[in-house]
C-alpha cells in the first residue's frame, strides 16, 4: 500500500461532514488503495500547506501528495513562542489557544466591523495592518511562488508526484482579476503536475453548484465529495497521464 499525502484548508478535512460520510480523499483512497495522511488545516494559508508537507516528507516516504492550493490572500500568525528562548511569557494566552492564527478575508472583515463578542488573539489595528498591507504585498506574493517553486522541484528530485489541486477560480483561474496568474513570477510555478481547471470554476460550468454545497457555496456536501473524487479529480488525473503504474486500474 502507498502512502498518499494530502495538504490544503477546510475543503480537504471533510469540513460539515456527517461522520458516516466520506470525504474526496478518503474515496480516492479507498479506491485505489493509498494509506492516507492529511495535515490539511481549516483556514489554513498556502505557507502553512507547504510547510506541512516538507515536514511529513522528512518523517515518512511518500509516492503521492496531493496539494489542494487555497487561496493566496490567508497569512498565518504564529501565536506560540518557542518557550527555550523565552525567559517569561510576555503574554499569557489561554492554553487552549491553537499555535497559529489564521488571518483571511472572512476575519478581517469580522475584526473590520469590530465585533466585539469574539476574542481576536491579535488586536484589530494589527489585523487590518497584515491584511492590507502584507497579505497583497509583491515580497509575500513573490515568496508564496517561492517556496511552492522549490518544493515542486524537490519532491521532483525525490520521485514524489506532488498534484497541484486549485480549489477556486478567484486566485487560480486565468480570467479572474485577482489571478495569480497576473503576477509575473508565477511563471516559476511548474504545471507539470497542476490541474489547470479551478475545481470551483468547472462545478459552476457543469452543473448547479448550489446542490453540492453544505454552506453559501463554500463546503461540499457528501453528494459534492463524490462529485469532487470521481468526476472531477480522477478525470483530471487521468488528463496528467502521470500514473503509469495504475494502467487499467487507476482510472477504469
Amino acid at each position: 500500500m502507498k502512502n498518499l499525502l494530502i495538504a490544503g484548508c477546510s475543503h480537504s478535512t471533510g469540513y460539515g461532514l456527517k461522520k458516516t460520510e466520506a470525504a474526496w480523499y478518503e474515496i480516492f483512497a479507498e479506491k485505489y488503495g493509498f494509506k492516507v495522511y492529511n495535515t490539511a488545516m481549516p483556514a489554513a494559508s498556502l505557507e502553512f500547506g507547504i510547510q506541512s508537507i516538507i515536514d511529513n516528507l522528512y518523517r515518512i516516504e511518500f509516492d503521492t501528495v496531493f496539494f489542494q492550493l487555497t487561496t493566496y490572500n490567508r497569512f498565518s500568525i504564529p501565536m506560540n513562542g518557542e518557550r527555550p528562548f523565552l525567559k517569561d511569557d510576555i503574554l499569557d494566552l489561554d492554553p487552549d489557544q491553537q499555535d497559529i492564527f489564521f488571518l483571511t478575508q472572512a476575519s478581517y472583515l469580522d475584526a473590520a466591523e469590530n465585533i466585539k463578542d469574539y476574542q481576536w488573539p491579535v488586536s484589530k489595528e494589527v489585523m487590518k495592518f497584515f491584511y492590507e498591507k502584507i497579505v497583497f504585498s509583491s515580497f509575500q506574493l513573490k515568496t508564496i511562488i517561492n517556496q511552492l517553486s522549490l518544493l515542486q522541484h524537490y519532491c521532483k528530485t525525490k520521485g514524489i508526484k506532488l498534484i497541484l489541486i486549485p480549489y477556486d477560480d478567484w486566485h487560480w483561474g486565468h480570467e479572474s482579476w485577482s489571478s495569480v496568474w497576473r503576477v509575473k513570477d508565477s511563471i516559476k510555478i511548474n504545471k507539470e503536475l497542476y490541474i489547470d481547471n479551478p475545481f470551483m470554476l468547472w462545478l459552476k460550468t457543469n452543473y448547479n453548484a448550489d446542490d453540492f454545497y453544505l454552506d453559501k457555496g463554500y463546503h461540499l456536501n457528501a453528494k459534492g465529495q463524490n462529485l469532487f473524487c470521481n468526476e472531477y479529480l480522477i478525470p483530471e488525473l487521468k488528463k496528467l497521464n502521470i500514473f503509469p503504474e495504475f494502467k487499467g486500474k487507476l482510472f477504469e
